[in-house]
């Protein structure tokens, strides 16, 4: 957020986020939270992050550019990999941050990433920091070419994939 906030050039951008804690997402939804405390006098602040009703569990908010673009954020309440990704999403961009292959496997799976996919733009970009075999495997199988990028940090390297042409 605070980069797509930083850059003069930014597009509209839709964002999903997996969270199952919902008292995290509570403080999320707080304009106020200590999680865009450090953003600079002027910037937007959420707009309004809206509530599931009865049972959806997406919550909706919106964060306004200063150049007029808007960023969409949805976050989905639960464990992700037992939900339906929302039909109406259209992602520009994800980034796969699901603890480790080892511990959450269903976020890193055949069946995840085709998820993914289908709710992603056909320019849709996926980054994660994994660079384990079964994760460019299951990439692969479900319509993402990836490649090797330079990583900041103790990681050599990231993942960055893209939609294969089909």
């Amino acid at each position: 957020i605070e980069a797509w906030l930083s850059t003069e050039e930014s597009g509209n951008l839709t964002m999903l986020s997996l969270e199952i804690n919902p008292d995290l997402v509570e403080s999320i939804a707080n304009a106020d939270g200590p999680w865009c405390s450090s953003w600079p006098e002027g910037w937007a602040k959420l707009s309004c992050i809206i509530k599931p009703e009865d049972d959806k569990k997406v919550w909706r908010g919106s964060l306004s550019h200063s150049n007029g673009s808007v960023l969409e954020w949805h976050v989905l309440v639960g464990d992700g990999a037992k939900n339906t990704l929302p039909d109406d999403l259209e992602l520009d961009f994800v980034f796969q941050d699901a603890f480790s292959p080892a511990k959450n496997s269903e976020l890193w799976s055949v069946d995840w990433f085709k998820e993914v996919k289908r709710v992603s733009r056909a320019s849709a970009t996926l980054v994660t920091y994994s660079v384990a075999r079964m994760v460019k495997d299951n990439l692969n199988a479900a319509g993402w070419e990836f490649e090797k990028l330079p990583a900041p940090g103790k990681k050599r390297n990231w993942l960055r994939a893209v939609l294969a042409n089909d």
